[in-house]
């Protein structure tokens, strides 16, 4: 989405069901929290607790919101979300997944263990 341009119908349609299912699913805000604990100190491990199949599930649910061939990339969402400066705790919930998405080999659909 070029700077300052208004996101596309299709880009708002993908936001709104992005940010519907993360207030739908607390489990999403649940896992990014897990995520941000320091571990190197806990007594078990993320594997222990099933943390990464934890986020290979939310990742799976995400990633149905995607529509094929409507032209709309996570960037997209991504960009469109930081367009409307919302700062709430959806935001940064769906903005932080959108990152988990795109950075983390694990989560990427090729990479997905059932």
């Amino acid at each position: 989405m070029p700077v300052g341009e208004f996101p596309s119908p299709a880009v708002q349609r993908r936001v709104e069901a992005l940010l519907d299912l993360l207030a739908r699913d607390p489990a999403f805000g649940r896992v990014r929290r897990l995520m941000e604990v320091d571990w190197s100190q806990a007594e078990t491990t993320v594997e222990a607790i099933g943390l990464p199949r934890l986020l290979r599930h939310q990742a799976r649910k995400l990633r149905a919101l995607a529509a094929p061939g409507d032209g709309v990339s996570w960037s997209d969402v991504a960009d469109a979300i930081r367009w409307s400066e919302r700062h709430d705790t959806a935001a940064r919930d769906a903005l932080w997944w959108l990152g988990e998405l795109s950075f983390d080999p694990l989560l990427r659909a090729s990479g997905d263990r059932r």
